[in-house]
């Protein structure tokens, strides 16, 4: 019978930290050649990712102990974020009768945040988009080929948001044993950042993954023996926790 070990050590992360978040996505733009490293890797093989970001869908797929690492104090994010929302742009149109509310003639991602983390609901339905809405909730809903978008008043032609392209994972790993990722800051993918099918005795060390509707899918008797340590994983950020953080810090001061 197929047992999974999982081993969870999250680092301390004080309130008073700075979110991960707060350190910019690097340039340039390194995707392809990540997609070109992995289709030509052998089992075995290590490859070291110069500093920068690297946006796409990465498939592990059939390596064995693989390991995806940054160079030494490079800080390389993978992602899977439709750049194009980060930006002002002429994407949205106001929906006539609804203030506040905009359309998008195709459907975007599963994964909508501010920029400062801030997570988008998605409503299942116009009638609770309605009540969210009622009630100044930020929330978002998608239909056979569109997304309308509430952000409480802020206009998403002039917000920066993080958007994901589409609801696939950002790194997928399949039938690939002991595959190691260590040191990577993994954020906006799709439904998952990591999603973990058959690769036994998997670990992931050090990696941050933000956004998604899960951080990490690693399915019971899919994958014998996975750890996860000192990993921060997390799909929404509140700037008050940081407040917080710094408030209870100076009363401690005090």
């Amino acid at each position: 019978m197929r047992t999974l070990a999982l081993l969870m050590l999250m680092p301390g992360l004080a309130l008073a930290d700075p979110s991960p978040l707060d350190r910019p996505m690097p340039a340039p733009e390194r995707g392809p050649a990540l997609t070109a490293a992995l289709a030509a890797a052998q089992p075995g093989a290590v490859i070291a990712l110069d500093a920068g970001t690297y946006t796409g869908q990465f498939q592990v797929n059939g390596k064995a102990n693989l390991v995806i690492r940054p160079k030494p104090g490079a800080h390389v994010v993978l992602t899977h974020r439709d750049a194009r929302f980060a930006a002002p742009n002429t994407l949205w149109s106001p929906v006539a009768g609804s203030p506040g509310l905009y359309r998008i003639p195709q459907v975007v991602g599963s994964s909508i945040h501010r920029a400062n983390g801030a997570r988008i609901l998605y409503a299942k339905d116009r009638a609770q988009l309605d009540v969210l809405i009622a009630d100044g909730i930020p929330s978002a809903l998608r239909g056979t080929g569109d997304t309308l978008l509430y952000l409480g008043g802020d206009d998403p032609r002039t917000t920066p948001l993080w958007i994901s392209a589409t609801d696939a994972s950002v790194v997928t790993c399949d039938h690939s044993p002991q595959l190691r990722l260590e040191g990577l800051d993994i954020r906006f993918g799709g439904a998952v950042g990591i999603d973990v099918k058959a690769c036994d005795d998997i670990v992931i060390d050090g990696v941050t993954i933000y956004g998604g509707r899960d951080g990490i899918r690693l399915k019971y008797a899919d994958s014998a023996r996975a750890i996860i340590r000192r990993s921060w994983i997390v799909n929404h950020i509140d700037p008050r926790w940081w407040a917080l953080g710094a408030g209870l810090l100076a009363l401690i001061a005090v």
